[in-house]
């Protein structure tokens, strides 16, 4: 008696794994398409850059091969020199906030991260962060830096030339 309940419930666990699949592989689909990008990102025209500093594990590296604010000065000088954007001296007349600073990851390996936050709801909207190779020499800190903030616009770049009017559906 007991082998045909098992059996009689074969065709239910069947039906249940039939029925499932449809939606795993609906579910999957969805998966794969890219989120939208905040419109405030998209269409944001000035920005006030502000200096998040050095994480302490990296501060004496950074203070003494390129200056404490390079990271700062660097970023700076290339949204300059992008002029995507209107950069201005007060965070009230801003569009968005871009926050750059060199955070420690837990392995010690520094970062070049950029924070965009939206100046109206002080809301976090989006994070880019790029590695900054380690390096034996001050020169070499100075070289890293650079290369880092380079992939950084780089892909700043990427995530801003999308039609405004494509921040309501996915990215392509």
């Amino acid at each position: 008696m007991s082998r045909i309940i098992k059996l009689g419930t074969l065709p239910v666990v069947v039906a249940v794994v039939l029925i499932s699949i449809p939606a795993l592989v609906a579910q999957e689909a969805k998966i794969g398409e890219a989120a939208p990008v905040p419109a405030q990102v998209l269409a944001g025209k000035k920005v006030f850059i502000s200096n998040g500093g050095v994480d302490v594990a990296y501060y004496s590296a950074f203070k003494d091969a390129t200056g404490a604010d390079q990271p700062y000065n660097q970023f700076y000088a290339a949204m300059k020199n992008w002029g995507r954007y209107e950069l201005v001296a007060d965070p009230s007349s801003a569009d968005l906030i871009f926050e750059i600073r060199i955070k420690t990851l837990p392995d010690q390996t520094p970062e070049c991260r950029l924070a965009i936050f939206d100046v109206k709801t002080h809301f976090k909207l989006w994070t880019i962060a790029e590695p900054v190779k380690n390096a034996n020499l001050r020169k070499t800190y100075g070289k890293n830096l650079t290369a880092a903030l380079s992939t950084l616009i780089g892909d700043l770049t990427k995530l801003t030339s999308q039609p405004v009017a494509a921040a309501g559906s996915p990215r392509q």
